[in-house]
């Protein structure tokens, strides 16, 4: 979660992978780590509780220092980053399936098409494909 990688939307929209680097949520900041951690409103009731867990406000600035006093605190903290990437990815998973006529197809028919003009090109000039 910490490295921006996976199924954050601003990180899959780098490699054509999400048509928008925005957050699903509607509130217009693209959709990384830092933002689905400690600001998205998809996830400020499972944020809220950590919060109550901890015994603080979860900020960047201090969740690593929260982290380390005790090894509740690390529990939590890695609880609530493991359900929010699962969840995370069951949306990705969503979504890809919902547009997959649109966006994975078009690659695949791509590459077929790509192939076949090959394969015609070294038919019409007599060389074996």
């Amino acid at each position: 979660m910490l490295s921006n990688h996976g199924c954050f939307c601003a990180y899959l929209h780098r490699f054509k992978h999400e048509n928008i680097a925005d957050c699903p949520a509607g509130c217009g900041t693209p959709e990384g780590a830092q933002h689905v951690f400690f600001h998205c409103a998809r996830f400020g009731q499972a944020r809220e509780e950590l919060n109550v867990r901890l015994g603080g406000g979860i900020e960047p600035e201090i969740i690593v220092r929260f982290m380390l006093e005790k090894e509740e605190n690390w529990s939590a903290v890695s609880s609530f980053a493991k359900d929010i990437m699962m969840e995370l990815r069951e949306e990705e998973q969503s979504r890809r399936k919902a547009r997959e006529p649109e966006t994975i197809a078009p690659r695949v028919m791509q590459r077929r098409l790509a192939d076949f003009w090959k394969h015609l090109k070294a038919e019409s000039l007599g060389r074996p494909p």
